[in-house]
């Protein structure tokens, strides 16, 4: 396991190289020695060759430049005999990795994806009213045509369930906020249905409800709709990490959607050195699953 030498690397970095220069010039040869050869540990310890090139790729990228930085700055408190600067700085070094860390983002996509069934739990359902697919799986291209996000698995997923006779019609709503948007306000329900007709999906097929703008607004104006339509037996689409925050929000307008999970996202990578340095993609999982976890603890 590569893990465990390349943390006891860094221990023994610390160890050496953030005593007191008296004492450090002590301990240069026995500590070069020692972190030397854990780190030839954590090298042969890795799976497979190709992971050199990745951990050392990542070290290079400036999310892993920042992470090294952070931890040469805990050296320098300690070689400088600032201790509780030293405590301080290794603290806000521990919560960057954290934040930074796929197996963090894993485990917290994992948990809200709990219990939220795949499309193929929806077999046994029978034929459904109509299913919403809930906006954030386009955005425009550089020529101004819509094109799949990284949410985009929401479409595929509504596409299936059509073709798989579970409902006779789609609902697809959104409008960005122009504020937040270079390309402006768009509606990102005729953007759904631009790209849902690629999949094959009839144009008749799908409703496009404009003007909602957020998750709380959709689920306002599916009620609306559904009250007007007399659809009672609603299937509703969404990443499944968001799934949970949707349905609370729905069931307080009266609604009690049968769920279809996609863009399940809660997978833990294997438990390697590679895994401890921090990424951009993965800060982005774990804000984005603290972002639902923290929703869900204000009832939002």
């Amino acid at each position: 396991m590569s893990l465990l030498p390349f943390i006891a690397a860094l221990v023994a970095g610390l160890w050496w190289l953030g005593a007191p220069p008296e004492v450090a010039r002590r301990r240069r040869l026995p500590g070069a020695l020692l972190v030397a050869a854990l780190l030839a540990g954590t090298v042969l310890a890795l799976p497979h060759p190709a992971m050199i090139d990745k951990l050392l790729t990542r070290l290079a990228l400036p999310v892993g430049l920042m992470w090294a930085l952070g931890y040469a700055g805990i050296v320098a408190c300690l070689r400088a005999g600032h201790r509780r600067a030293a405590a301080i700085a290794l603290a806000g070094w521990l919560l960057y990795t954290a934040a930074g860390n796929a197996w963090v983002g894993g485990a917290l996509y994992a948990g809200l994806e709990r219990a939220i069934p795949p499309l193929s739990d929806l077999a046994g359902a029978g034929r459904l009213d109509v299913i919403m697919i809930l906006g954030g799986g386009t955005e425009a291209g550089p020529d101004g045509r819509p094109q799949l996000t990284a949410n985009g698995d929401r479409l595929r997923v509504a596409a299936a369930a059509w073709r798989r006779g579970h409902a006779v019609r789609l609902v697809a709503s959104g409008t960005s906020v122009a504020a937040l948007d270079r390309a402006g306000e768009r509606d990102l329900g005729a953007e759904s249905r631009s790209l849902l007709e690629d999949m094959g999906l009839a144009a008749d097929a799908l409703l496009t409800l404009p003007g909602p703008y957020n998750t709380a607004t959709e689920v306002a104006a599916l009620a609306e709709e559904a009250r007007a339509r007399g659809w009672t037996r609603i299937g509703l689409v969404t990443s499944a990490w968001h799934m949970r925050r949707a349905l609370r929000l729905a069931r307080a307008r009266g609604l009690d959607p049968i769920p279809i999970g996609a863009d399940y996202r809660g997978r833990i990578p294997p438990i390697t050195a590679v895994g401890l340095v921090p990424t951009g993609s993965a800060h982005y999982q774990v804000q984005v699953a603290l972002k639902e976890h923290l929703a869900g603890l204000v009832g939002r």
